[in-house]
């Protein structure tokens, strides 16, 4: 059975696909499970940021076939890329701890190329230091297409125009998909 674990903010809690279903998450599982049986667990943190996933101190879970770490959006506004690179690594060598084998894939910020290209950078670096790979997002982010609209019903709330909408999520399901490669027993 193929363990994969999600590590991340706001997107990878689902903000706004219209249906959980529809999340990068959930789409990104259900491929895994195409290969053979898979589970599931993950820590999303709506608003989350390295630093408050690394004060919660939890046990991260051990002897997963992949690892995606999704983090680093909010943190753009919060800390210096120099602050950040250090929190980051610190989460990457409790991945490491818990997984060492584990196929890992960094996602990039959700946020204007401008915005997050130094955190960007970071996690790059970072990510391929710990033998992953990392992918970006921020390209798909400017894409308007993959955002909005504000004020849709969905299954975590009224919709805002900065999350990813369905379009966005499969869009990032697809980049994360692009890293991975599913063996006929589920394992990535």
């Amino acid at each position: 059975m193929a363990q994969v674990t999600y590590v991340g903010d706001s997107l990878a809690a689902g903000l706004f696909a219209s249906t959980e279903e529809r999340t990068f998450r959930a789409l990104t599982t259900a491929a895994v499970a195409a290969g053979g049986p898979s589970e599931e667990q993950g820590t999303a943190i709506v608003g989350g940021t390295v630093q408050s996933k690394l004060e919660l101190n939890e046990q991260l879970p051990q002897d997963q076939h992949l690892y995606v770490v999704e983090l680093g959006t909010n943190d753009v506004t919060q800390v210096d890329y120099q602050t950040f690179a250090v929190q980051y690594e610190t989460l990457l060598e409790r991945v490491r701890e818990a997984a060492p084998e584990a196929a890992l894939v960094c996602l990039g910020t959700w946020r204007p190329p401008a915005q997050g290209a130094n955190f960007d950078l970071v996690i790059r670096q970072l990510c391929e230091e710990y033998d992953g790979v990392y992918r970006q997002l921020s390209d798909l982010q400017a894409e308007p297409s993959y955002r909005g609209p504000e004020g849709v019903d969905t299954f975590e709330g009224t919709s805002d125009d900065f999350h990813p909408n369905d379009a966005g999520h499969q869009a990032i399901h697809e980049r994360l998909m692009s890293a991975i490669t599913v063996s006929r027993q589920g394992q990535p």
